[in-house]
């Protein structure tokens, strides 16, 4: 797997930041509590999406595509079958500004949202946007992490020390 394109992905989110352009004219996105608070498999967010004030007619749709991050060159994640797999393919519909929902993410890694946005009205043109964003590793998982493997280094030198008791010199 070539990690370039992961690479690329990283950079371009930290450049232009994880949240969304704070003109009139585009989709907002809000996450409650904030991505960098959020843990999977644990931590339920809330996403609200607010379209532009001058857009919201009766029957807007909203597509909705969330995409798992992608695996990682060297170590995978708990559940390796949701990395690279489409988590999220819904269209919403709504009178009003704002479309929300609550999602629980899986793993840990970089995910891409696609939003499609259609007015439904003569005028108004559609609205997309993709956002990139990454979830972090669980805290406790890191420290259960480093537990086993202090545990590991111990239990491998006192079995060396055991096993291969101490060197005798001849008299």
């Amino acid at each position: 797997m070539n990690p370039f394109p992961s690479i690329l992905i990283i950079l371009f989110s930290s450049l232009t930041g994880l949240s969304s352009e704070t003109s009139e004219d585009s989709i907002h996105i809000q996450f409650i509590p904030e991505i960098k608070n959020i843990i999977p498999e644990e931590t339920s967010a809330k996403i609200i999406i607010t379209v532009p004030e001058n857009l919201s007619v009766p029957r807007s749709a909203l597509s909705i595509t969330l995409h798992s991050p992608d695996p990682g060159p060297f170590f995978t994640t708990e559940y390796p079958i949701v990395e690279n797999t489409e988590l999220i393919s819904s269209s919403l519909t709504s009178s009003e500004r704002k479309f929300e929902f609550e999602y629980i993410f899986p793993i840990r890694g970089i995910y891409r949202m696609k939003l499609n946005f259609n007015p439904n009205c003569v005028n108004c043109r559609n609205m997309a946007k993709t956002l990139v964003f990454q979830i972090n590793e669980n805290p406790s998982d890191k420290f259960h992490f480093t537990i086993f493997s202090a545990f590991l280094l111990a239990a491998g030198s006192i079995a060396g020390w055991i096993f291969t008791g101490r060197v005798r010199t001849k008299k």
